[in-house]
């Protein structure tokens, strides 16, 4: 199963709640149009790469998307005009649009283990479906690890009774110091989870650099022209 295949299951239960509701607009996978569906790929890479991103995250997560595209609030949808009722903040939503991104959430983390993709893999299949908006890859993540450390939890116990119990031997820590002196950890699968960490704060840094980015091409503030009279 592959990242498409997922969005499509998740395009197909959130078609079927919106059916549960009355809401008959939604169009079946084969029949939706080329937005609707990078839209729901995005949404599984999100997760995918943010696995302990909440509902409110995955809402968030796709109004930036949305408003990026050059969408807009309106108070119902119109897709020729980009306009959506939902572009609103995750705490304004009714609570049945809320429960879409709880579903959404929901239906990805059941189906990531069969998956089974490297992050490498993730962004192979990104660049393969032409989604090319501004984004971190797995090459900006090495390229910020400037130290790496490994140690047991053991070890991190000498001098103590603990240093010495064979279960935490065999648990270990993998520190990775950024270029920007941060440090994230992981154990277990200690590098992986360590990198994991990495994403939401490098997807931070580069929404950041973005925001800027469009602040500089904004016109100076020019008060309104106004004259003194005597």
């Amino acid at each position: 199963m592959d990242i498409t295949a997922i969005a499509r299951v998740a395009h197909e239960v959130n078609r079927a709640y919106c059916l549960a509701l009355g809401d008959k607009s939604q169009p079946a996978w084969e029949d939706a149009p080329d937005w609707q569906r990078s839209s729901a790929i995005a949404g599984v890479v999100f997760h995918l790469r943010n696995p302990n991103a909440d509902a409110s995250a995955s809402h968030e997560s796709w109004m930036r998307q949305k408003l990026e595209d050059g969408w807009t609030y309106g108070p119902t949808k119109i897709p020729a005009l980009k306009q959506h009722p939902c572009i609103v903040p995750f705490e304004q939503l009714p609570r049945e649009q809320q429960a879409k991104d709880f579903i959404f959430r929901a239906v990805v983390h059941a189906l990531r283990g069969e998956i089974m993709s490297t992050d490498q893999q993730i962004e192979q299949e990104i660049q393969v479906k032409g989604l090319t908006a501004p984004r971190v890859t797995p090459a900006d993540i090495e390229a910020n690890i400037a130290e790496e450390y490994y140690v047991t939890a053991a070890s991190a116990l000498k001098g103590t009774p603990g240093e010495s119990s064979p279960p935490l031997k065999l648990l270990t820590f993998c520190i990775l110091v950024l270029k920007n002196g941060f440090t994230v950890t992981g154990e277990s699968a200690a590098r992986q989870n360590a990198v994991q960490k990495m994403w939401p704060l490098m997807g931070y840094h580069l929404r950041q650099m973005l925001h800027e980015q469009e602040l500089q091409k904004r016109p100076p503030y020019s008060p309104p022209y106004t004259t003194d009279v005597p």
